[in-house]
């Protein structure tokens, strides 16, 4: 499918924040947080057969494992061998600073064993920052939310409200492919509970596996993964009923690959791969103007408005523009989060939701302008036309496409400032 050129839009691919993030990008988010596991290795007596370091005094860092209890532990399991460049986290509970866990590691212990929770890869405090959208999406685009209930409990789905902090969650490895899934706004952790409402939002506790949800990418969805409970492992997440602005939330039983409310798209607050801007128009007769997302109700217009000691703090006029492959470009507003392209409404262009299949969205920047650095935007869909500042008066002028516009056509040339 090429282009698209009306609102419709397909309910298995609308995203309307950024691009969808594939597994194996969500995975590499989910590096920033090394692995975790957790290991019992038999230690009666003798050496325990590692070369260790210490870790920003936090730590331990095997440096070499060598004939001793860890290599016998290795051979006998070695889907939890310990390795070079592992670190040690904590030692029979003891964790913190890294003197008291290697004084725990030597002494004599009573249980013959040594409980370790080791990071494959140096840890971090920095947990993932996201939004979880729900991938059914028949009565409109709703994200996981904190409601705010005086006991700060209960989790609902929402319509997007970017600038909430309980729309907003953190992702923490807790080891053995399982997350901790905490809300920004509350501190609390989601939670399986026992009081008829399926979830809730906890004070963290280390001991509760209700706590610990396994991410599982065998759905229909692109990018989105289900959420299975540790403790309850036949109950995954699940957007429930609802009307208006919000939905419910609970559990469903084992939903098949098609199952939509229980398929979460991690959606990052930091554009992966994306170049923050302002883009100015190279035509400056009657000011210097940028490309801005209208204050109109469906936040659809796009505009360029003079810049001045206001305007330069609104995100609207700022933009991410995106590496599309092919030498195109796609170009996300920082307000809406919505995305330029061209439309057949009568407008020219317009911002709208991600669609992965419209060539309509996507741009291609020609250097071949009059104005050093600058760049026409060639639309993909429609090859005959460029973005182009239009006519207008005062602070503000229309934004539209012209055809094949020569060299010297400064409104058709865009600079792009860092922002």
């Amino acid at each position: 499918m090429f282009g698209c050129c009306s609102d419709t839009r397909t309910t298995d691919t609308e995203v309307p924040r950024l691009d969808p993030v594939s597994e194996d990008e969500v995975k590499k988010s989910w590096a920033k947080l090394p692995e975790t596991f957790e290991v019992e290795v038999a230690h009666a007596s003798g050496t325990i057969g590692l070369d260790i370091g210490h870790h920003e005094s936090k730590c331990l860092k095997i440096k070499g494992v060598k004939d001793g209890s860890v290599g016998k532990h290795n051979k006998a399991h070695p889907d939890k061998a310990l390795k070079e460049g592992d670190f040690i986290m904590a030692v029979n509970g003891v964790k913190g600073v890294s003197a008291d866990i290697l004084a725990e590691m030597k002494k004599k212990q009573k249980t013959k064993t040594l409980q370790l929770l080791v990071s494959r890869g140096a840890p971090v405090d920095e947990p993932v920052a996201c939004r979880l959208r729900c991938a059914w999406t028949d009565e409109g685009t709703f994200y996981l939310n904190a409601a705010n209930d005086p006991q700060q409990r209960e989790v609902q789905c929402y319509t997007l409200e970017s600038e909430w902090g309980s729309e907003k969650w953190f992702i923490h490895d807790a080891g053995d492919g399982y997350k901790r899934i905490q809300n920004q706004y509350t501190g609390k952790y989601l939670n399986w509970v026992e009081d008829g409402t399926g979830v809730a939002l906890e004070e963290y506790n280390e001991s509760y596996d209700s706590m610990l949800w396994k991410p599982d990418s065998n759905v229909s969805t692109s990018g989105a993964f289900k959420y299975q409970n540790k403790y309850k492992p036949d109950f995954y997440l699940n957007m429930e009923g609802g009307s208006g602005l919000s939905h419910s939330v609970g559990l469903t039983t084992d939903p098949p690959t098609d199952f939509l409310s229980a398929q979460w798209v991690i959606e990052p607050l930091v554009a992966n791969g994306a170049g923050s801007f302002r883009v100015q128009c190279a035509w400056t007769d009657d000011g210097t103007f940028y490309l801005n997302a209208a204050n109109d109700p469906q936040r659809r217009e796009v505009q360029c408005y003079v810049f001045d000691s206001q305007s330069s703090t609104w995100t609207s006029m700022k933009w991410w523009v995106y590496d599309a492959g092919d030498g195109y470009q796609r170009i996300q507003n920082q307000w809406t989060y919505k995305y330029l392209n061209w439309v057949q409404d009568g407008t020219g262009v317009a911002l709208d939701d991600y669609n992965e299949s419209y060539d309509s969205m996507l741009w291609k920047p020609d250097s071949n302008v009059s104005t050093s650095g600058a760049f026409k935007y060639q639309n993909k869909y429609k090859p005959d036309f460029y973005l182009n500042m239009e006519g207008g008066s005062g602070s503000s002028r229309s934004v539209g496409l012209t055809a094949d516009p020569p060299t010297d056509f400064l409104s058709a040339q865009w600079l792009l400032q860092n922002a």
